[in-house]
């Protein structure tokens, strides 16, 4: 087969698999029912892990919205945000990792956060907490609706 020929059936191939397989970043952030962790907890702590990443997802939101409300917030950047939900995590579930026993789970939370919020971890203003705010909310409703 030519070079030219490969290269045009491989950029085919590419274009009808990107229809096929939607990307998580062409996933909208905030769209009802956009985010699903159905079938990412798996094995004998499925039930229980789900539940706690629930808890700790509404609990981490509702903190950042509290926060926000304050006359001078604690938590200014995006990198605080993390920090807090890596130490309620650690605090809760008493240095447990759910990540480690749900490694789907996680793949998944991580990408979803990173297409909501993004990577940046500096200042964040008032539609950047709230964009946190909204992306915990969905990973909890998810892992609540995986317990389903």
């Amino acid at each position: 087969m030519q070079p030219r020929l490969i290269a045009v059936v491989v950029l085919v191939l590419l274009a009808v698999a990107s229809l096929i397989v939607p990307a998580i970043t062409d996933v909208v952030p905030n769209e009802p029912g956009a985010f699903s962790l159905r079938g990412k907890f798996i094995g004998p702590h499925a039930g229980e892990d789900a539940a706690a990443v629930a808890g700790l997802c509404f609990e981490v939101a509702d903190c950042i919205e509290w926060d926000g409300k304050q006359s001078e917030p604690m938590l200014t950047t995006g990198t605080a945000f993390a920090e807090l939900r890596r130490r309620a995590r650690e605090l809760r579930l008493h240095g447990q990792s759910i990540g480690d026993r749900q490694p789907h789970a996680r793949e998944a939370i991580r990408d979803w956060l990173n297409v909501a919020v993004g990577v940046n971890g500096g200042p964040v203003d008032d539609e950047d907490r709230t964009k946190w705010v909204k992306a915990f909310r969905d990973v909890g409703e998810a892992a609540r609706d995986a317990l389903k």
